[in-house]
């Protein structure tokens, strides 16, 4: 990130976000509330941040982000949504620790290491020896660990169902070209079933397979267009939503 931020200064910042996205405006007395902190250290965290040019902030006054306290908080958002999604949907954490530790993660992990994860989710989801079975597996395994008698017919039922599930795709992919989200039209919902190649932008915004989106604005040329998932507002190249896959589902 380009501003290094402490966990503490972050959570601030995101606060700001979260307060000006849902009420336009953000109060020193709604920060202490929603972080359940004094006054006092909310006035001194904002001064900070406002030396760092993140966010407007004067005494008796409504706090407002900068342009690029704006962008800086939408990644830590975005980065959050990543590491919370791998720590409940992958380690099969409880929605409240995933959300206590993503909060620790986002701001401890460095960017060789967060971009390896996005690598491995990536890979969770388009190799046929993971997805979904996988991931049910492991959390399976949480509760009953592993007896190695049960791994051999496992194996087989696996490869007999991987078998069966290629030549479904196979005979889909000859009948009809897969619908990506460069189809959809303003409105519609998608749910994604995949990626054609490995993106990191595209997957630290959060565009992982099962995640719903709708599409909202296309440009006059169609490039660019704006989609809303998980309550945000995001901007794709017609490229690049030609690259994600869906499936429509009902609006």
């Amino acid at each position: 990130m380009k501003s290094k931020l402490t966990s503490t200064q972050a959570a601030y910042l995101v606060a700001v976000y979260e307060l000006e996205k849902e009420y336009r405006i953000a109060r020193v007395g709604s920060i202490a509330k929603a972080l359940k902190v004094g006054l006092s250290s909310v006035s001194a965290a904002l001064k900070t941040l406002a030396d760092k040019n993140l966010l407007n902030y004067s005494p008796h006054s409504y706090i407002t982000l900068t342009g690029e306290g704006l962008n800086l908080s939408r990644e830590l958002t975005k980065r959050k949504i990543v590491l919370f999604d791998f720590l409940h949907d992958t380690l099969a954490l409880p929605s409240t620790d995933a959300d206590r530790n993503a909060r620790r993660l986002e701001q401890a992990i460095d960017e060789q290491t967060y971009d390896r994860l996005l690598d491995f989710i990536n890979f969770i989801d388009s190799c046929p020896r993971a997805g979904e079975k996988w991931r049910k597996g492991f959390k399976e395994h949480c509760h009953n660990p592993l007896d190695p008698e049960n791994c051999e017919p496992c194996l087989e039922k696996n490869l007999e169902s991987f078998y069966q599930n290629r030549e479904a795709v196979e005979e889909t992919t000859q009948a009809a070209s897969p619908t990506t989200l460069a189809d959809l039209q303003p409105g519609e919902k998608g749910r994604i079933t995949g990626l054609k190649a490995a993106n990191r932008r595209v997957a630290e915004m959060g565009l992982l397979a099962g995640t719903i989106i709708t599409m909202g604005k296309i440009a006059p040329l169609g490039d660019p267009c704006e989609i809303r998932l998980k309550g945000f507002n995001l901007s794709l190249r017609k490229q690049e939503a030609a690259a994600i896959e869906v499936e429509q589902v009902e609006s």
